[in-house]
């Protein structure tokens, strides 16, 4: 299972907005980075594949608002048969 840590740039007037799609519509956990740096996103994401990882890092990549994104973590973690 792919992991991934995102970092969001995003216009400080669409942090809100960019916050709740990448939560609702991509299933990703999102937290504010703090106020020094305002227009800032961490965001974790989980998918089953890293291809289904690569569809959502691009569409969040091209919401309204966002100014740049980039991978600042990626782990996969192997599932293995209960013995």
């Amino acid at each position: 299972m792919p992991i991934s840590g995102i970092a969001i740039s995003v216009d400080p007037r669409y942090l809100e907005s960019v916050r709740v799609e990448v939560q609702t519509r991509y299933d990703g956990e999102a937290a504010a980075i703090p106020a020094e740096a305002e227009n800032y996103l961490v965001v974790v994401l989980e998918t089953k594949t890293t291809g289904e990882m690569k569809q959502k890092f691009e569409a969040i990549s091209q919401l309204p608002g966002v100014i740049n994104a980039w991978v600042a973590y990626h782990s996969i973690e192997e599932s293995f048969p209960e013995l």
